[in-house]
């Protein structure tokens, strides 16, 4: 090998080295990226290998693909490879076998890639366990490690291999909006860093322009010099960061889960009270569903709530609720409660309604397609879950029966709600209320009277006339003294209200049976065990259970805290026979389609089709201007157009990125191009400069043949 081949061959291994330096510097990059979201999955454990191996194993593969297929072949089979990666990276438990893809397998990227950020808007964070976001987050981080290095290896644009990492944040922004997102220490660091990373990548190659007979420029000064006054700036920059994040800082951060309309669509829906004695006399029975309990047993929960009722106009009761997508900066108020946690994996048959049971004090529940109102915790299911099951997480508090009788009643403001009669209410179930409870000391005794009263003083019968209206309720208290649960649980409801205690009513399910004297948890829930009962709240013990209904097999409530919440406000006659169902015009909305967040979405597609028209213009005009420019070259006499091929000539150079000062002769220009591109590449160049020096001093005019050639 000559000396001249040991020079290219250095040169060349020196770029190379220089590649492969803003590879690895950029891939860091996509890895400090994904640092934003630990909160989201609530630690390392969760999410760190599927994603940061993303990043690393996609920087890897566009390595080795960048010499040897195009840019489009490249990034078809990146795709494949990067769903390959996912697959037995965050999938590994649907692969049949442990081994193969299935139908699961393609079902669950499907959604993930899908629905994986609607799936992190809308769950309660963090995301403990949750595929489709991780599925999501690990294909973006191949995807960023990929593009990332592609765009380093093909392009010497300083800037934009940072546009994949910046994407990969952003996104973990509006995702950890409700518990804080990300620190300003993090952010600062991240900034830094991308200033520092375009101030070497923008550096010249050390290694261009330079041969012998080419005016030499001192890259590594130039560099050093970069730097010099490059990473003062850098620190700078990221020590205003926190500054300005503090100007800025708000309490009330942007979350765009917040963004959805509070009237979405009216819904036609049925009076849960009313369907309660269709369901709970349906003959022959039909089962519902099967639970499994963690963290209590069925004895302690007794009861799983479904639907709350708050609201009584004196005929019928409805509620107030707004269900919406779990996760929002409304919490849940599971987060209030002093219980303990408890788990219920619940095996699904076919429920009466798309309201699902839960348990305790709502936490979580792992079904996407579901809405919840984070006041009470009721669960509306937007799709059919019949045959399937799901997991619901929620804390129980049992105090005792003590507890109870030494507690008054809340007084916060959120319970004014829950004292309202929007009614006159007869003066016989005032005197009723007042005489049952003369004498108690608190309001947790006053409870204990009226639902021994109930108990005690009236017949169950499953069979006896539904409704509760105030004219049935008083027939039931002070004439034929014979209902079901709905007027037992409304009949103290109603009770309570008058002495000025907080209580709603709630529709579920009896997990429990009386068998020979002894309670035990009931296999299969049919709809014979559908029941309705009353929540109360005391102070300091938040919602307790009262069940005045005495009903064969129906255990002493286990005064535990719960909540739950209609999806809608049902109407209808609770005094009718059958459902009746309720018009539009009555009917209270649903938060089912999230209108506001559809607005979103259209606004930000039209926002990108104009930012994309007006690329398109720009190019065009970009275009345009270059064909009029070449054409105004071309024409004149041969003198003129020898000029404009050579104005062509160092215009292309300049969007290579050579550095042309104003000083350099042709001759200087064209050595210059030959050193930068080599022998082979611009010997025309040569040419075109002697050519120009020819046109522009000797005597003879040059001929058009001339001209001809300079354009060629």
């Amino acid at each position: 090998m000559s000396d001249g081949d040991g020079e290219v061959a250095a040169k060349r291994r020196r770029l190379t080295h220089s590649g492969e330096a803003d590879v690895v510097m950029f891939a860091i990059l996509g890895g400090v990226a994904l640092i934003g979201y630990h909160d989201l999955f609530g630690g390392w454990a969760n999410y760190a290998g599927p994603t940061f191996g993303g990043v690393v194993a996609g920087t890897i593969f566009a390595s080795l693909l960048r010499p040897r297929l195009t840019i489009g072949r490249a990034f078809v089979i990146a795709l494949l490879a990067g769903a390959l990666f996912v697959i037995y990276s965050a999938l590994v438990d649907t692969l049949v076998g442990s081994v193969f893809p299935g139908l699961e397998t393609i079902r669950a990227l499907r959604d993930g890639v899908a629905h994986g950020f609607s799936d992190a808007l809308g769950d309660s964070l963090p995301l403990r366990d949750r595929q489709g976001p991780l599925v999501l987050v690990s294909a973006l981080s191949w995807l960023c490690g990929y593009t990332t290095t592609d765009i380093c290896l093909r392009s010497r644009l300083a800037a934009v291999p940072l546009i994949p990492p910046i994407v990969l944040l952003g996104l973990s922004l509006p995702l950890t909006a409700p518990i804080g997102g990300p620190s300003v220490v993090y952010i600062s660091i991240f900034v830094a860093l991308c200033f520092l990373a375009v101030l070497l990548r923008a550096s010249p190659d050390l290694t261009a322009n330079r041969s012998e007979r080419v005016v030499e420029i001192d890259s590594r000064s130039l560099v050093s010099s970069r730097l010099t006054v490059g990473v003062p700036l850098v620190v700078i920059i990221a020590l205003l960061c926190p500054l300005v994040a503090n100007a800025a800082s708000s309490n009330n951060p942007f979350d765009p889960r917040d963004l959805r309309g509070e009237l979405v669509a009216t819904t036609t829906v049925l009076d849960p009270l009313a369907e309660y004695k269709a369901i709970v006399t349906r003959v022959p029975e039909q089962s519902l569903f099967r639970v499994s309990l963690t963290g209590a047993s069925a004895l302690d929960v007794g009861r799983m709530p479904a639907i709350t009722l708050d609201r009584f106009d004196g005929v019928r009761w409805t509620s107030t609720g707004r269900f919406q997508k779990q996760a929002t900066t409304a919490g849940n108020e599971a987060n209030q409660s002093i219980g303990s946690p408890v788990s219920a994996q619940v095996f699904v048959g076919r429920l009466p309604n798309q309201f699902l049971p839960t348990v305790g004090a709502l936490a979580e529940i792992n079904e996407r397609e579901v809405l919840t109102d984070p006041d009470t915790g009721d669960v509306f299911s937007r799709t059919a879950i019949d045959g399937t099951q799901y997991q619901v997480d929620g804390r129980l508090s049992s105090p005792s029966p003590l507890q109870v009788a030494s507690a008054a009643a809340a007084t916060d403001n959120e319970t004014v709600r829950y004292t309202t009669i929007d009614a006159t209410v007869p003066d016989d179930i005032r005197i009723l209320a007042h005489t049952i409870t003369n004498g108690a000391p608190t309001a947790g005794q006053a409870v204990l009277l009226l639902d021994a009263y109930l108990r005690d003083h009236f017949t169950y019968d499953e069979t006896a006339q539904g409704g509760s209206s105030l004219g049935r309720l008083e027939r039931f208290l002070t004439q034929d003294g014979t209902g079901n649960a709905e007027q037992f649980a409304t009949s103290f409801a109603v009770l309570a209200r008058v002495l000025g205690y907080p209580t709603r009513v709630v529709l579920g399910y009896r997990i429990t049976e009386e068998k020979d004297g002894t309670f035990v948890p009931i296999d299969e829930i049919s709809t014979a065990d559908y029941h309705v009962w009353a929540e109360v709240k005391l102070e300091g013990l938040g919602w307790v259970t009262v069940d005045p209904s005495p009903k064969a097999g129906q255990v002493r409530p286990p005064v535990q805290q719960q909540q739950s919440t209609v999806t809608t406000e049902p109407q209808g006659g609770g005094g009718q026979q059958q459902p009746r169902e309720v018009g539009p015009s009555e009917a209270p909305t649903t938060r089912i389609l999230d209108h506001g967040y559809v607005v979103l979405l259209r606004r930000a597609a039209l926002a990108v089709g104009l930012i994309l028209l007006a690329a398109l213009g720009v190019a065009f005009a970009v275009l345009v201007a270059k064909r009029v420019r070449r054409s105004r070259r071309r024409a004149g006499d041969p003198t003129r157009r020898i000029s404009g091929a050579w104005d062509e000539f160092t215009d292309r150079l300049a969007e290579l990125g050579v550095d042309l000062p104003a000083s350099l002769t042709p001759r200087e220009v064209g050595r210059a191009a030959t050193a930068r591109f080599g022998t082979d590449t611009t010997l025309p160049i040569v040419t075109l400069s002697s050519d120009l020096s020819r046109a522009m001093y000797a005597r003879e005019q040059p001929t058009p043949e001339m001209a001809d050639s300079a354009w060629r």
